[in-house]
């Protein structure tokens, strides 16, 4: 995976990133409606692959869009400060949603929030 990166990376910047989205989406929706572990674990490492290329280019997307540093402090506290509550409050959210729900309902609800 970390050589697809290190390939799929430098094309974002000739590419565009909606193409890593739709393909990130495309690859979301079989995990809500897998039947089987293998195509929820596949879809899953794909996804997630690309997922990473889309999160690795968001600091250079904040430095082409703010290109004063002044300007620029403010999005840059708010992606990290972000970043860092995903991974210290995601787990206890989740948690609390997988307890009372199926994984499949939080699947198809991140499909829904997909948008292009």
């Amino acid at each position: 995976m970390v050589k697809a990166l290190l390939v799929l990376v430098p094309c974002l910047a000739d590419f565009g990133g909606k193409i890593y989205y739709v393909l990130f989406t495309i690859f979301v929706i079989p995990q809500a409606v897998a039947n089987g572990f293998a195509t929820l674990i596949v879809t899953r490492v794909i996804a997630g692959g690309l997922g990473g290329i889309v999160q690795n280019s968001v600091e250079s997307v904040i430095a082409d869009t703010w290109r004063d540093e002044e300007e620029r402090n403010l999005p840059i506290t708010l992606f990290v400060f972000a970043f860092i509550a995903g991974f210290t409050v995601g787990p206890v959210i989740g948690a609390a949603i997988a307890s009372h729900l199926n994984w499949r309902w939080y699947e198809m609800r991140k499909t829904h929030k997909l948008r292009f």
